[in-house]
């Protein structure tokens, strides 16, 4: 009769494992930034957002934001940053520059900030661009705690350089 408890629990322990697996594998292919929506802004010389978790309880992951402004020269500057409620094992940022070319926006460059034992992580870059395109911020927000890990996208509209 032990036996027979031991081959169930088993049996149970790799099915949870293979699905926690599963859907790990799933949460990566799956665009965070579907649905969002860019505007094209003319007029601004910079373009910032801010994603905020209203439900504190029970979460970790504080508020995200990404900015993007026009630095004069054909250089932007991209920047953000990663809010945790309480000091966390990891908080991490990642900002991204998007050039909009024939209708559709493009990578051109990153910059990351991964931090330890914090509750905040920032990271900003300077980036000399090509003008006569829109350029935009893209952010992805982070934090880790045990086996916890809650994450958001925060998208800028486009800024056009000239």
């Amino acid at each position: 009769m032990r036996k027979i408890y031991k081959s169930v629990f088993t049996m149970i322990i790799c099915c949870v494992m293979f699905i926690g697996f599963y859907s790990n594998v799933k949460a990566a292919e799956i665009d965070c930034w579907e649905g969002m929506e860019s505007k094209l802004l003319c007029d601004e010389i910079e373009s910032e957002d801010v994603w905020q978790n209203m439900m504190r309880r029970g979460t970790y992951l504080q508020k995200g934001h990404c900015k993007i402004s026009n630095e004069g020269n054909r250089v932007v500057r991209i920047s953000g940053g990663t809010d945790a409620h309480q000091t966390c094992d990891r908080v991490v940022a990642t900002i991204y520059l998007d050039r909009y070319v024939n209708g559709e926006w493009v990578p051109v460059t990153s910059v990351s900030s991964s931090k330890t034992n914090t509750y905040t992580a920032n990271c900003a870059k300077n980036v000399s661009v090509t003008g006569g395109y829109y350029y935009r911020a893209r952010g992805y927000h982070t934090v880790h705690e045990g086996n916890t890990s809650e994450s958001a996208p925060s998208l800028s509209d486009g800024i056009w350089i000239e």
